[in-house]
């Protein structure tokens, strides 16, 4: 019953429809005309949306990337948040205007923002027709304010309050601009596809030329993109992108604007394209992008537009010119890849057989934790049992490694232990004098690892020796003063007991000689010598900020310093205690050419420190890296000039350091792993002179070979020559005659005459036949050790 009660209430509806369908209809479409009106109304009073004030459209936001220049003006990359270059309407060419215009808005000159003939054809034929494919009706005008003030949300209503909004710009902007104007701010601001934003952009990723250079063909290609980028990319869908340049030339030759030109025969051609890869764009010196970005924000602290607002790197357009050597750079990424790869390998190989890890699973459980997917699947309540299962299931991976990107077939875990073992680096290279930065190269791939090696701290070795030798010359300890070279055990100090690194003892040496050869036993005691809290003083005067350990282990390199500190310390000792702070940028300029910034090259800060005793110490690490701890740099690599330079190793081979400098370049370098529990197996492939000084030596060949060095001899003008070590006899000395021993005695107490390292060609006025004998003497024992030294490292060998 209640059925038939329904379906007779359904009837009385519709035929009351069917009897007053044509009222209903015309209420219909006058509520529906009302409304849209209604809304139209909302818009342009502002009731539901904000739009743009005239002044806002005379300014209108049109944010441009920011370019960075090397020091010989090649462009090394772009800051943006849509990658554009604005140009004027003489740089946009010929071809492009004229057919832009042509296939998208042909009424472009004679409407004012709107064309009202394309919107009655979209509402006859898209709308009521439902014919897709009879175009657009927005003018080139509404395109421009679609593609600067972006659309909002706006639930349902988004289409139409959107093309409302973008109507009543339009028109308000053809008040305000010439219809060249339009074209140009137009052209800056539509996306081509793949992220390249304006014409400028466009013209250089798909043809590599200028827009003002490009052809009739290639510019009908660039606007044929802009009907649908993805669809039509050249690049991805060249039969598509030809099709589409094709239609545009029939539609320029239909409207005759070019006269005398065959159109016809254009559309035979290829695309002929020289896509310009943006994965390949700006990969070279990207940890220094990121540097120059921190350095510009400091700038930007200071300085203000003249409205007080502040200067946006991603939006201003600047141009921001640096100190940064490109060749020197290139060549420095280069090395590290080649060098880091052959030692990647050595490091894996070396722990064939070995436990890398550690004795107990502590390191990788470490990581695990660490991991976000330990975190998310920890905080989504999973038990301990689903996260191991997670962990532990093979699947296809893509790791990164010095040979290059790999897929692998493994675990989580697998995956934890490949980046545990694998070795990272940086590099930075100053000029001495001024502090400018040549080459900066933070870390082994950017686009993998943000975190840069320069100014990331890390125990630094006994690169801090030098440090702790300037600080006791300070104090008036002398150069050619003795110390013992023996075990010693500090009971106030946990009973800590330093050793060297070759495990070898006895007799005296010269700070001169401790030093050279970075011997840790005496190496303690002129730390006690010199004080730790001049040392502390000392430190930061050459440029050191990190927190140092007030211990005695800090002359061991126990401190976490950065390679950024440790390589201005080394510049300063290699400018006679002048101190710049390192810096990359010369000079800013705006969007228009004008010169905001501009540095002074040299602005320094003078130490107090002696340059006497600077050069001292440069002149120990002179000859550190000729017979030293650093002898492979003259030894291995051709370098003519004289190169002071220390190596660091800290414990278990976890670091390796190496600096090296003179009075015209300082580079540094530091070799390492993500987690310092993992380390080398052995001291001679772990030691700084193995892992860090080969990219210093090769960058130094190379300044070597670019005329990029001097012979410059002031920095390191002493030499040592008579201050030798006083070596402990051996038992089993083939120097053990009673006259040997009288004359040993006799040298000891010279010693004091000669005690003063000397300038180069002084002479000792009083240096006679028996100070001649002392140092042949002492030259038979040094030979006789060395070849005492040699036997026994082929003895070990041979066992």
């Amino acid at each position: 019953m209640n059925a038939e009660k329904t379906k007779q209430t359904i009837k009385k509806y519709f035929d009351f429809i069917a009897k007053h369908k044509f009222k209903i209809a015309s209420i219909v479409i006058a509520v529906s005309f009302v409304s849209v009106f209604a809304l139209y109304f909302l818009v342009k009073f502002e009731i539901i949306i904000d739009l743009p004030s005239d002044e806002e459209l005379i300014k209108i936001n049109n944010p441009q990337s920011s370019e960075l220049y090397a020091n010989n003006g090649k462009l090394l990359a772009k800051y943006y948040l849509e990658n554009r270059k604005n140009l004027k309407y003489e740089e946009l060419g010929e071809h492009f205007p004229r057919l832009l215009v042509c296939a998208e808005d042909k009424r472009f000159y004679t409407h004012n923002g709107i064309d009202y003939r394309s919107l009655a054809r979209v509402f006859i034929k898209t709308i009521l027709l439902q014919n897709k494919s009879s175009g657009g009706g927005s003018t080139i005008t509404q395109q421009l304010v679609k593609n600067v003030f972006k659309r909002e949300n706006f639930g349902l209503l988004s289409i139409p309050v959107n093309k409302f909004k973008e109507h009543i710009l339009a028109k308000r902007l053809e008040k305000i601009y010439s219809k060249k104007e339009i074209i140009t701010l137009y052209s800056n601001t539509v996306s081509f596809g793949e992220k390249a934003f304006g014409l400028s952009t466009a013209s250089h990723r798909f043809f590599n030329k200028q827009p003002k250079d490009l052809s009739i063909s290639e510019a009908a290609t660039l606007v044929g993109i802009l009907k649908a980028p993805s669809y039509y990319s050249p690049r991805i869908h060249p039969q598509r992108a030809t099709q589409r340049r094709n239609l545009v030339l029939s539609l320029a030759s239909e409207n005759s604007i070019y006269k005398g030109v065959n159109l016809t025969n254009q559309k035979l051609d290829s695309l002929a394209l020289d896509y310009q890869n943006p994965s390949q764009e700006n990969e070279t010196a990207r940890y220094f992008k990121a540097q120059i970005k921190r350095e510009f924000n400091r700038w930007c602290l200071e300085n203000k537009k003249s409205d007080n607002s502040e200067y946006h790197l991603y939006k201003d357009g600047l141009r921001i010119y640096t100190t940064l050597d490109l060749d020197m750079q290139i060549t420095a990424e280069k090395i590290m890849a080649s060098h880091m790869s052959q030692l990647q390998k050595n490091f894996i190989k070396a722990w064939e057989g070995g436990k890398l890890f550690g004795k107990n699973t502590k390191i990788i459980d470490d990581w695990i934790k660490k991991d976000p997917l330990y975190k998310n699947l920890k905080s989504a309540g999973k038990t301990n049992k689903e996260i191991l299962t997670r962990f532990t299931t093979p699947e296809q991976k893509l790791v990164w490694d010095w040979e290059g990107d790999k897929e692998i077939r493994g675990t989580k875990i697998d995956s934890i232990k490949h980046y545990l073992s694998l070795l990272h680096s940086g590099i930075l290279g100053l000029e001495t004098r001024t502090g400018a930065i040549k080459v900066w190269v933070g870390g082994n791939d950017f686009s993998k690892f943000q975190l840069d090696n320069i100014i990331s701290a890390r125990q630094v070795g006994s690169t801090f020796k030098p440090i702790v030798y300037l600080t006791a010359l300070e104090q008036n300890i002398n150069a050619c003063d003795y110390f013992k070279n023996e075990l010693r055990t500090y009971t106030d100090y946990d009973d800590w007991t330093p050793k060297n690194a070759n495990d070898e003892y006895g007799g005296e040496v010269t700070l001169f000689h401790a030093l050279m050869n970075s011997m840790n036993t005496v190496s303690v005691q002129v730390l006690f010598r010199a004080g730790i809290k001049n040392i502390v003083k000392n430190a930061k005067k050459l440029g050191i900020v990190s927190q140092l350990s007030e211990v005695p282990s800090m002359v061991l390199g126990t401190s976490d310093i950065s390679l950024f500190e440790m390589v201005q310390a080394y510049a300063v000792l290699g400018n006679h205690g002048v101190r710049n702070e390192p810096y990359g940028i010369t000079r800013i300029e705006s969007a228009e050419g004008d010169t905001l910034y501009i540095r002074n090259e040299f602005q320094s800060d003078t130490t107090d420190l002696s340059i006497d005793n600077i050069q001292i110490i440069n002149s120990i690490l002179r000859d550190a890296s000729v017979s030293g701890t650093g002898k492979k740099l003259h030894n291995n690599y051709n370098i003519p000039f004289e190169i002071s330079g220390k190596t660091g190793t800290t414990q278990n081979q976890s670091d390796g350091w190496y600096i090296a400098y003179n009075a015209d370049l300082t580079i540094g370098s530091w070799v390492g792993t993500e987690d310092r529990r993992i380390h080398f197996r052995y001291l001679g492939s772990g030691a700084g002179s193995s892992t860090a000084l080969p990219m210093v030596a090769q960058l130094f060949e190379y300044a070597a070979k670019n005329n990029l060095l001097s012979d410059n001899e002031d920095f390191a003008p002493y030499i040592f020559d008579n201050c030798e070590p006083i070596i402990g006899l051996p038992q089993d000395s083939i120097f053990d005659d009673e006259e040997l021993i009288e004359i040993i005695q006799k040298s000891k107490k010279r010693r004091n005459e000669f005690s003063k390292p000397r300038k180069r060609n002084d002479k000792h006025e009083d240096f006679n036949d028996d100070d001649k004998l002392i140092i042949d003497i002492i030259e038979g024992i040094k030979k006789w050790n060395s070849k005492r030294k040699k036997k026994r490292k082929n003895r070990r060998k041979n066992n």
